[in-house]
């Protein structure tokens, strides 16, 4: 319990950031993101965001006049939930099975600029284009009628704000999915700082055609008035938003906010771990954290290659931006289901999938395009061992270690980072939808 005191007081700490202007008020989730309009099942365009200390980094995975894949780069600072910037396009780095290879910018495609409605949805611009919707893309597939696969669980940690806004209590919630003849969904919840003797009853919960669900809950500690309550809660591929009502004061409607942090499957017995922890018992693998990744030994400060990756439910997309062997910038998708390999007291996850090529969609400013498969470039293999490392077999190249690229903390961030990324390898394109559907 002791992780989980931890990450209620990081929790509290972020939030309390976020009142007082110092991050996004709104967790502003890293991973997959598409245009509305343009998700119909067919290869297409889409972006890769990541944020991290109101950075944001997006590479935009599209094409060029010719048909062929390409990607552009933008980078910078939040302006709250705006952004603005160049969007850059590089030659020359690394293709697969090449040795070391340097890039360089080679033009500007024009200013791009995003509003964010919420931590999964917003507006975007491209150059020579007008405004349209943008979404989380979520290919995680609930079965019908059910908030999560049966006999699953899923762990939340979650702020409570006041009526100022400002942070007022953490909560610990899991959510359940029975597996049984009633396949009831249920609610434990806990507290902090005292979560080891504050767990609640678990109560039956309600889930309603959009998406809402809710739990009524009776705590087991506090105020004979502070007892009863009303969780009501959304939940968005690794997001959470919702209300929690106290039942005796029924006109105090305070919001929630939170993120996942842990995914259990009764089917094998596994823990799916989104943040490193120590002193773990059972089956477990950890999941990667989404956003940009890198080769860790190609982290030198000028542009190369890298990946977005995306975890949900079992299934991984995996962009890989990178170029071909003319010096040509390039975009490469593989979408995978992992293969667990827990144990005791270590787990790692194992991806095994093909990397494809695409041809023939949209450009800047262009009409409604679709593309098509161009080529199978080879199999790539990824093995995580950590939230945020893990190692990778590019086609016709050794296993490598990588690293989720951490561009807003510590050592790591560049003193180019708002510009050129000093990505060492981070600069690309990405694949849309009904690609994960096939």
């Amino acid at each position: 319990m002791c992780f989980l005191k931890r990450a209620f007081y990081g929790l509290l700490l972020l939030c309390a950031c976020a009142g007082n202007g110092f991050a996004t008020p709104l967790f502003i989730q890293s991973g997959t993101w598409i245009v509305d309009s343009e998700l119909n099942g067919l290869p297409g365009r889409g972006m890769a965001i990541d944020v991290q200390n109101q950075h944001l980094v997006m590479q935009v995975y599209n094409y060029n006049r010719a048909g062929r894949p390409t990607f552009h780069l933008a980078s910078g600072p939040l302006n709250g939930l705006q952004f603005k910037g160049p969007l850059s396009q590089y030659r020359g780095g690394r293709f697969f099975g090449s040795g070391e290879r340097v890039g360089w910018e080679d033009e500007v495609a024009g200013e791009v600029r995003i509003r964010f409605e919420s931590s999964t949805s917003g507006f975007i611009q491209f150059p020579g284009e007008p405004e349209v919707a943008m979404s989380r893309f979520r290919f995680d597939a609930e079965p019908e009628g059910f908030a999560l696969k049966p006999g699953s669980l899923e762990g939340w940690l979650a702020m409570e704000y006041d009526e100022q806004g400002s942070p007022y209590a953490a909560w610990h919630l899991e959510l359940r999915q029975g597996a049984g003849p009633d396949k009831k969904l249920s609610l434990t919840v806990a507290s902090a700082p005292v979560i080891e003797k504050s767990m609640s009853t678990v109560n039956p919960c309600t889930l309603k055609k959009d998406g809402w669900i809710r739990c009524d809950v009776m705590f087991e500690q506090g105020e004979s008035w502070q007892r009863p309550a009303v969780f009501e809660i959304r939940r968005s591929v690794n997001g959470l938003e919702g209300f929690i009502t106290r039942t005796a004061l029924p006109n105090l409607i305070r919001k929630l906010r939170g993120n996942k942090y842990h995914f259990y499957d009764d089917a094998n017995s596994v823990d799916h771990r989104l943040v490193h922890t120590k002193n773990l018992h059972g089956k477990y693998t950890y999941v990667p954290e989404p956003g940009t990744w890198i080769v860790s030994s190609e982290l030198n400060g000028k542009p190369g290659r890298g990946m977005a990756l995306d975890w949900q439910n079992g299934v991984i997309v995996m962009q890989v931006y990178n170029y071909e062997e003319n010096g040509d910038p390039s975009f490469h998708l593989g979408v995978g289901k992992v293969s667990d390999n827990p144990s005791s007291g270590t787990g790692t996850m194992d991806v095994t999938t093909r990397l494809k090529r695409y041809a023939g969609g949209r450009y800047f400013g262009s009409d409604g395009m679709s593309g098509h498969e161009d080529a199978d470039v080879g199999e790539v293999q990824m093995v995580f061992l950590s939230p945020l490392k893990g190692r990778v077999k590019f086609p016709g190249e050794s296993w490598k270690d990588m690293e989720k690229f951490q561009f807003g903390y510590g050592e790591k961030k560049s003193a180019g980072a708002s510009r050129d990324m000093g990505f060492a390898k981070c600069v690309g394109p990405k694949m849309v939808a009904g690609i994960v559907q096939g």
